[in-house]
């Protein structure tokens, strides 16, 4: 067995070629000038394995990173281009009929524009500003509207 102590910049070439996984030894030998021995015998000196294995996990991990940042780039899309849609949804179940899904439907749009669902609070408050605007108020109103039904 062959025991390489340095690479040259021929095996680097080998192991790109390695790397690209599209090519045979015979291929690659061809490709370098060498004979299939000599690539088999480069290939099974445990420098060239260890240059090897490290480049594939190098190469493998930008691909894992490159795969996330494409899943959260693609997810974040879908989302922008179906968040209006969405929204209409809700706003839809409000104008049906039962009461249930019109309360349900609220809390959900209460709940994404800002206004989630209030905790119980324990203890005495001694004062407290509350500012309304119109569509604050509008919202209680509806609100109300729907709790009643």
């Amino acid at each position: 067995m062959l025991n390489l102590q340095k690479l040259l910049p021929r095996h680097y070439k080998i192991i790109d070629l390695f790397l690209s996984g599209s090519m045979t030894i015979k291929e690659i030998a061809e490709e370098v000038g060498m004979s299939t021995v000599a690539i088999h015998n480069i290939r099974n000196s445990p420098t060239f394995m260890h240059e090897l294995s490290m480049r594939r996990k190098s190469r493998n991990e930008i691909v894992d990173e490159l795969s996330a940042r494409d899943i959260v780039d693609s997810t974040s899309r879908i989302i922008e281009d179906h968040t209006e849609a969405a929204a209409q949804k809700i706003v839809d179940l409000l104008d049906r009929g039962d009461p249930p899904i019109q309360l349900k439907a609220a809390s959900e749009l209460l709940d994404r524009g800002g206004y989630p669902k209030s905790s119980k609070v324990e203890g005495t408050i001694k004062a407290a500003v509350v500012v309304l605007d119109a569509k604050d108020v509008a919202r209680i109103e509806r609100t109300r509207e729907l709790e009643s039904n």
